[in-house]
């Protein structure tokens, strides 16, 4: 071991030898216990490095995290298609908000609701009806059908609503 008249000495890392006027100097990071974990946006194309005051999305159930920007991107890209994740291309049943002092749970109606996929995208929902015949080839068209119906009703008095009704049949 190298003394300190011996060549090659090194300063033990907390603070070293006396330097300039005699008086030992802080180190000026924090402590290892004080350090903020990082994470990263799970988008393939972003990888971000997220420290835990870095706002967030987690989405459910699959825990995939996306940064703002990922999460804003995925948004504009689908336009009124139901949100998927990028990652994994599953349908997240909610996005949990992280932020600095906000934690939020935003449930995702769109993804969750057959219903939903059925009267606003049939197209997509034809297609997850009969996406197995259609791949193994049983199948050689898929065909969705739909309906709209728009009309202000009567109501109490002399309330009047408006009253929209959609219908879609479903064939291959």
């Amino acid at each position: 071991m190298p003394t300190r008249s011996g060549a090659g000495f090194q300063c033990p890392q907390s603070g070293g030898a006396p330097q300039g006027d005699g008086k030992r100097r802080r180190r000026s990071s924090p402590p290892p216990t004080a350090r903020t974990p990082t994470q990263s946006c799970g988008a393939p194309a972003c990888l971000k490095q997220l420290g835990e005051e870095d706002e967030h999305f987690v989405l459910r159930p699959c825990n995939h995290i996306l940064c703002t920007l990922c999460a804003f991107k995925s948004q504009v890209e689908r336009c009124s298609l139901p949100q998927r994740c990028p990652v994994c291309a599953g349908y997240p049943e909610s996005c949990v908000y992280v932020g600095k002092d906000a934690r939020q749970e935003v449930p995702n109606k769109a993804s969750n609701s057959i219903e939903y996929t059925r009267v606003n995208i049939p197209q997509l929902c034809v297609y997850e009806q009969h996406k197995d015949g259609l791949k193994k080839g049983d199948i050689a068209q898929a065909v969705a059908l739909t309906i709209n119906t728009v009309e202000i009703r009567s109501g109490d008095g002399n309330n009047r609503y408006y009253h929209r009704d959609t219908v879609t049949s479903m064939f291959a």
